[in-house]
């Protein structure tokens, strides 16, 4: 996974065609970043506490993240 963040990461650096619907790489990033923590979170057998808390902190992140690029597209 963390070979995967780091492909996404600095995939570009500007918004060089001047796109509307621009993300910010940083964004992306984290983005991907939370959405590999929620799928490996899912794939446990059991749960701790302290996971279920880091894995509803990843869905409220990244429903705020589709909620704020959802107004721009």
């Amino acid at each position: 996974m963390k070979v995967m963040l780091f492909v996404v990461d600095n995939l570009y650096n500007q918004n060089t065609n001047n796109t509307k619907d621009y993300v910010e790489n940083k964004y992306l990033a984290s983005l991907y970043q939370n959405w590999n923590e929620m799928y490996i979170i899912s794939k446990y057998e059991k749960f701790t506490e302290s996971d279920l808390i880091k894995f509803q902190v990843c869905i409220i992140y990244i429903i705020i993240f589709i909620l704020l690029y959802k107004k721009k597209s």
